[in-house]
């Protein structure tokens, strides 16, 4: 692996660790031990729930760090769990597509580090650093909160957001930004200033210039289909054409399209 700018390496053998070099000193003895281990160490930690526990723990100068273990989805989790297997180990790539990507202009949490712990061979496990982002809401939350809404507050909470995730979602395909799994839980919200935050660049990767217009439709066609699962999950009304339209115009002011374009290039989308 190249260690992006501005990030050191240490191999400790049991442990081989990237971090930031501006907090270094703070994060790498955070990450020797893998954070399912000797989890009473961490007595100043916040606790997430996603796939499995996921500590929070306190920077010097006021930020936080989220320590997220790399575990398996779908069918074969309860089998593979947090097992991977491969060369090039998944929470460095993540942080060197996050490094670039970020540099280009997409906007993703910063990665302030990366863990990898050896099993056997290629097979390891691994943890991601990365910079908490204050008061940020997932996209799965705030549309459960929208089920609970009168439809008028929900029409224009669904047009805010359809608006700036259309801008980041633009903004991303611009910097060459392919995502392999764009869905409303890898997106996270901010209110002041209201913006949309991109996550889990993992198994992504960085096109050297725009994507091409069959990359963005299937790019937007899989956020679409995130979107009507979630609402249709959520007994909400589906998308309307004017919803729709913030979206696109959003996305088309950034990526320098007319919604002519955009509803030719994405045909059923609309």
């Amino acid at each position: 692996m190249k260690v992006p700018p501005g990030f050191t390496y240490e191999d400790h053998g049991t442990s081989l660790v990237v971090a930031r070099e501006d907090v270094a000193h703070k994060l790498i003895p955070m990450l020797l031990t893998p954070p399912w281990e000797k989890r009473d160490r961490f007595v100043d930690a916040r606790w997430l729930e996603g796939r499995g526990p996921i500590p929070v723990l306190p920077l010097e100068d006021g930020r936080h760090v989220i320590l997220r273990t790399y575990r398996h989805g779908g069918m074969l989790r309860g089998l593979t769990r947090d097992l991977f297997v491969g060369f090039l180990p998944r929470p460095f790539r993540e942080l060197s597509i996050s490094c670039a990507a970020r540099e280009r202009g997409v906007m993703t949490p910063p990665v302030l580090g990366a863990a990898v712990y050896p099993v056997l061979g290629p097979i390891y496990r691994g943890v991601i650093a990365v910079e908490e982002i204050p008061e940020a809401r997932d996209g799965l939350s705030i549309l459960e909160q929208a089920a609970e809404l009168r439809p008028g507050q929900r029409r224009k909470l669904f047009r805010t957001l359809l608006k700036a995730t259309g801008k980041t979602v633009a903004q991303a395909h611009k910097a060459g930004l392919v995502h392999t799994d764009l869905n409303v839980k890898n997106l996270v919200v901010t209110a002041e200033p209201l913006t949309v935050f991109i996550l889990d660049l993992d198994r992504g990767r960085l096109e050297p210039g725009p994507l091409s217009d069959r990359q963005r439709r299937a790019q937007l066609k899989r956020l679409r289909r995130s979107l009507d699962k979630v609402t249709k999950n959520y007994y909400l009304p589906p998308l309307t054409a004017s919803e729709v339209r913030f979206f696109l115009k959003a996305y088309g002011n950034e990526a320098k399209r007319s919604l002519r374009e955009l509803h030719t290039l994405l045909g059923g989308w609309c």
